[in-house]
C-alpha cells in the first residue's frame, strides 16, 4: 500500500496519522472531534500522454523502459545500507494494521485552522464538546464523554531517562485538565479593596461615601447649605469662576463629588458676616474638608468635580494652608490628564455615565474648557509668584480655543470673558518674566527707561484687548492686579540692589510710585463693597508695601534724597495701608493673613520715621509665636513669598543695611535663586548674590 499523506491536524503536531486513505479520517482527529483535512501530495511534475511517445501496441515507450530496466535491476541486486528516513517521511507511513478509521461524530462547520500548542488543545476541548440544548439529568452524562487517559495518550513521549516528564509539559497539561474539568464552580464576585484592580485607570473615582457628605454626617442642614449656597453664587462666583449654575445645582454636586460640595460650602461659610455662628460652621467645614482630602489622595479618587474642588479651595485657603496651593494645582493637572479631559473632546465615560444625562453636549463641553483656563490661569500665578516655569508648559490654550469668540457662544456664562481675560494677562506677565530672567541670566545690556517701556507696552496692549470688555467690579479687580503686577515686572532685575545701594535714581524714583500708586488704591480697594479680599491679593499688596518700604528706606540714607515732609506723606500712606490690613472684616482664616502683614508693615514704617526725622518711635508689639505659626514659613501661594525673615518674638536694634531696614527685616522678594534653573549649562552661580558680577555691567544699567 502507498503512502497516505497525514492530515494537517497531524502534521502540525508531526505525529503518525493513523487512517488507511485520504479520504478517511484518522483516529486522532475522530478521537478529538476536529475537521480531518489534507492537501493532496505534490511530489513533482508528471508529463502528460500527449508528450510521451508510443510504441504500436499503444503503450508508453517509458513505462516498458521502466519496465524493462527494473527486471534487469532485480536480477543484478546488491544489498546496501538501508536510506535513513526522516521524521517526517516515517510519519507518512501508512497504518500497521490497515484498518479504516472511525468517522468523525462532529459537525462540518469546525474551524479548520489546526491547533499548535497545548493551550490551544485546552481550548478546543472546552469549545468543542458537545452541548445539548436540553440540560443533562441526575443519571446522563454527555453524548461523547471526554477520555482523559486516551488524551494524555497523545502527548507521552518516551524518555530516555528516569524522569518520564523531564520539561514538565505533561504535569501542566494535568493540571490544566483538573482545573477544566474541575466540579467546584469558581467565586468570581469582587471582594472588599479590589474595586481598584477591575477599575479603569482612566474612569473617575468618585469620593461619594456616606459619611463624606457634610449633608449626611450632620455638619450642617440641608436649609443651611442652600443658604450657602446662595451666597457662593453671588459673592464667590465671579472671583472663582470654575463652576456653571446650570450644571452644579446641589443635588449635581453631592452625586458627583463631595469634595466639591464641602469646597462650595466652606468657601461661602468664609464670606458670611463674622459672627460666633459663622465661625462654628466654617470651623466644622475646614476640619472635615481636611480628612476628605486625606481620604482623596489615600484611595486615589479622581475626577474633574475634584480638579475643580481643589482649585475653589486654592483661591480662599487658609493661612496655615498656603503651601500647599502649588501642590493642589499640580494634584488637579494629574487628575486632568489621568481622566483623559480634553480640550475639545469630551471622555468617553460622559456618554455613558448617567449623571451627565441631563447636560447637553456643548456644556460638557464649556464646562470643561472653563475647568482647564482657570487652572492654566492658577498655575501661571503660581509660578510667575516665585519666578518658576509653569507646570503646563504646553501653551495649548490658544491653539485650541479662540479667546475672543469663546465668550461669545451661546452657553457662555458672565465670567467667562473674566476667565479669558485672566489667562491672556498671566500668560502675558509670565512671558515677559521669562525674558527679564533671560536678559539677566545672559547679563546683556538694557537700560531702565527700556525695561519700563517693555512692561509698559506689554500690559497696555492686554488693556486695549480686554478692559472694556469686562464689568465695573471685574475692571476695579483687574486694575490693582495690573498694578501690582507691574510693579513686580519693574521690580525683577532691581530688587537686589536695594542690598548693595547700587539703584539709580530714576529706577528708584519710578519703582517707588508705581508702589506708592498701589498702595494709595488697596486701601478703598480692600474695604470697598466688591467682594475683593483674597489670600493671593493680600500677599500680593504685602509684597509691594514692603518692598515700597525698602525703596524708602535706601533713599533716605542717599544724598539729595527726599525732604522730611515727602518721607512723612509717603510713609502715612502705608501706615493707613497697615491700619486697613489690621482691620479686615472678614473671616479669622483670612484676616489673620491681613494682620500679620499689617503690623509688620507699621513696625517696618516707624522703624523708617524713626531713622528718617531722628525721633523716637514707640514700636508696636512684636508679632505672636500663634500668628507665625498660623502662617507658616515660606507660605506660597498667589502673590505670596518667603516670611522666613520675619523675626520671632523680636525686632533687632541694628539691622544693618544701607538704611534702618536690613533685608531679613521685610522678607519679602522676587530673588534671583531661581535663575540657575533658567539654563543649567551656565557657570554663573546666581543663589548666591555677591558672586553676581555686577561690577561687569554697564554703568546704564
Amino acid at each position: 500500500m502507498g503512502a497516505v499523506t497525514a492530515c494537517l491536524a497531524c502534521r502540525s503536531l508531526k505525529s503518525k496519522c493513523q487512517r488507511a486513505t485520504v479520504d478517511e479520517t484518522c483516529r486522532r482527529c475522530s478521537r478529538l472531534g476536529v475537521a480531518c483535512e489534507s492537501i493532496p501530495r505534490r511530489l513533482g511534475r508528471k508529463l502528460g500522454s500527449k508528450n510521451v511517445p508510443k510504441d504500436g501496441d499503444g503503450k508508453d515507450k517509458r513505462s516498458r523502459s521502466h519496465d524493462d530496466r527494473s527486471s534487469s535491476e532485480a536480477s543484478s541486486y546488491r544489498p546496501t545500507k538501508e536510506r535513513r528516513l526522516s521524521h517526517w517521511q516515517r510519519e507518512e507511513s501508512p497504518a500497521e494494521d490497515g484498518s479504516p478509521s472511525p468517522e468523525s461524530p462532529m459537525s462540518d462547520d469546525r474551524p479548520t485552522s489546526p491547533f499548535s500548542n497545548m493551550l490551544n488543545i485546552l481550548s478546543r476541548v472546552a469549545n468543542d464538546m458537545p452541548r445539548d440544548s436540553k440540560p443533562l439529568g441526575a443519571g446522563e452524562s454527555p453524548s461523547l464523554p471526554f477520555d482523559r487517559e486516551k488524551f494524555l495518550d497523545l502527548y507521552r513521549q518516551a524518555s530516555g531517562t528516569l524522569d518520564p516528564d523531564p520539561f514538565m509539559g505533561m504535569a501542566v497539561l494535568e493540571q490544566g485538565l483538573d482545573q477544566l474539568f474541575g466540579g467546584q464552580e469558581q467565586d468570581t464576585d469582587i471582594e472588599q479593596g479590589e474595586e481598584g484592580i477591575y477599575a479603569r485607570i482612566d474612569q473617575p473615582r468618585r469620593d461619594l461615601e456616606p459619611h463624606l457628605d457634610p449633608v449626611t454626617n450632620g455638619l450642617i442642614t440641608e436649609r443651611e447649605a442652600r443658604d450657602l449656597l446662595s451666597v457662593y453664587w453671588s459673592r464667590c462666583h465671579p472671583i472663582t469662576r470654575i463652576l456653571d449654575p446650570k450644571i452644579h445645582t446641589m443635588d449635581y454636586m453631592r452625586a458627583t463629588s463631595c469634595g466639591l460640595f464641602t469646597s462650595v460650602l466652606q468657601v461661602a461659610a468664609q464670606c458670611l458676616p463674622v459672627s460666633q455662628h459663622s465661625a462654628g460652621i466654617v470651623a466644622r467645614l475646614d476640619n472635615h474638608i481636611d480628612t476628605l482630602y486625606q481620604i482623596i489622595a489615600r484611595k486615589g479618587m479622581q475626577s474633574l468635580e475634584l480638579c475643580q474642588s481643589m482649585l475653589i479651595h486654592n483661591t480662599y485657603i487658609r493661612a496655615n494652608k498656603q503651601h500647599q496651593t502649588w501642590p493642589n494645582v499640580s494634584m488637579s493637572i494629574g487628575m486632568a490628564l489621568e481622566t483623559r479631559l480634553e480640550i475639545n473632546t469630551l471622555p468617553a465615560y460622559m456618554f455613558d455615565d448617567p449623571i451627565y444625562a441631563h447636560i447637553s453636549p456643548e456644556r460638557k463641553r464649556r464646562n470643561i474648557q472653563r475647568f482647564w483656563l482657570v487652572l492654566t490661569d492658577s498655575d501661571k500665578k503660581m509660578s510667575f509668584i516665585r519666578g518658576r516655569r509653569p507646570l503646563l508648559r504646553d501653551n495649548v490654550i490658544p491653539s485650541m480655543l479662540n479667546l475672543d469668540k469663546w465668550y461669545q457662544e451661546a452657553d457662555a456664562l458672565p465670567c467667562d470673558v473674566v476667565s479669558c481675560s485672566s489667562y491672556a494677562f498671566q500668560n502675558s506677565a509670565a512671558t515677559l518674566q521669562r525674558n527679564i530672567q533671560r536678559t539677566m541670566v545672559s547679563q546683556s545690556a538694557f537700560t531702565f527707561q527700556m525695561h519700563m517701556k517693555r512692561v509698559d507696552d506689554t500690559l497696555n496692549q492686554w488693556r486695549k484687548t480686554w478692559y472694556n470688555r469686562l464689568s465695573r467690579d471685574d475692571q476695579i479687580r483687574a486694575e490693582h492686579d495690573l498694578r501690582a503686577t507691574r510693579f513686580a515686572l519693574l521690580m525683577t532685575p532691581y530688587e537686589h540692589r536695594l542690598n548693595t545701594g547700587d539703584m539709580k535714581e530714576i529706577e528708584h524714583d519710578e519703582c517707588l510710585v508705581a508702589g506708592l500708586d498701589l498702595c494709595k488704591d488697596a486701601i478703598p480697594f480692600l474695604g470697598g463693597a466688591v467682594r475683593n479680599i483674597t489670600p493671593g491679593r493680600l500677599y500680593l499688596v504685602g509684597y509691594v508695601s514692603l518692598c515700597t518700604l525698602r525703596i524708602m528706606d535706601a533713599t533716605s540714607k542717599d544724598e539729595g534724597g527726599h525732604t522730611p515732609d515727602i518721607s512723612v506723606f509717603h510713609l502715612s500712606i502705608l501706615s493707613a495701608l497697615s491700619s486697613r490690613l489690621r482691620d479686615i472684616k472678614a473671616h479669622p482664616n483670612i484676616a489673620v493673613i491681613g494682620s500679620v502683614l499689617g503690623r509688620r508693615l507699621l513696625c517696618a514704617c516707624r522703624k523708617v520715621a524713626a531713622s528718617t526725622l531722628g525721633v523716637a518711635m514707640d514700636v508696636p508689639t512684636p508679632i505672636s509665636e500663634d500668628a507665625l505659626n498660623l502662617l507658616g514659613q515660606g507660605m506660597p501661594g498667589p502673590g505670596a513669598t518667603d516670611l522666613s525673615g520675619i523675626v520671632r518674638g523680636d525686632v533687632p536694634e541694628s539691622l544693618g543695611g544701607i538704611g534702618s531696614l536690613g533685608p531679613l527685616d521685610l522678607a519679602f522678594s522676587f530673588d534671583f535663586t531661581h535663575l540657575g534653573d533658567i539654563n543649567p549649562f551656565l557657570e554663573n552661580d546666581f543663589t548666591d548674590f555677591s558672586s553676581i558680577p555686577f561690577g561687569s555691567l554697564p554703568p546704564a544699567y
